[in-house]
């Protein structure tokens, strides 16, 4: 936003441009605090049963839920009730920006996880999530292919990054 001849810098400044929102706010606050109370006697439950790796898997998504639940809900509505906008407070938007991310992201991996799960049981197949290698030179093999593919997929993109920042050098030339 500009003041005169100036760019105004991020900080306290922007309050004065955020707008309140008093029924959002109040109502993404209140039921985020809603949906925590109620989740955590669930979470209890699927910790009880934690016998079976399902019900693990269940647990771990609902402790990301939480943790999503925290981010988009109650934080989300204090910043409405303060009339925040991404420039009066840009680190703290940063870091809820790159938690919410990091929580959807386990979230898709919790789920994805559990369908696995479900599928190999389905198909009879459990035994392939507690296979124990008895056969150390497989084990090498299999450790090593991952790392040396890492390095190499690493290496090869760090040419690939490198070429391409001569080629636009060469052409801006």
């Amino acid at each position: 936003m500009r003041k005169g001849n100036k760019i105004m810098p991020a900080g306290p400044g922007w309050h004065a441009n955020g707008e309140t929102r008093l029924i959002f706010g109040y109502w993404s606050l209140i039921s985020g605090i809603i949906a925590e109370l109620l989740y955590f006697p669930c979470m209890l439950a699927l910790r009880a049963e934690s016998k079976n790796s399902c019900y693990k898997i269940m647990f771990w998504i609902s402790l990301v839920d939480m943790l999503t639940l925290l981010c988009c809900c109650v934080f989300y509505g204090i910043g409405l009730l303060n009339g925040d906008v991404y420039c009066s407070r840009p680190l703290w938007y940063f870091f809820l920006g790159a938690y919410g991310l990091g929580c959807w992201t386990a979230s898709c991996l919790g789920c994805l996880t559990l369908v696995c799960n479900r599928l190999a049981e389905l198909l009879d197949k459990a035994k392939f999530f507690n296979y124990v290698y008895r056969n150390m030179p497989h084990a090498i093999n299999n450790l090593t292919v991952v790392i040396l593919s890492t390095f190499l997929y690493v290496t090869l993109c760090a040419i690939i990054f490198l070429e391409q920042n001569s080629i636009r050098r060469n052409k801006n030339n």
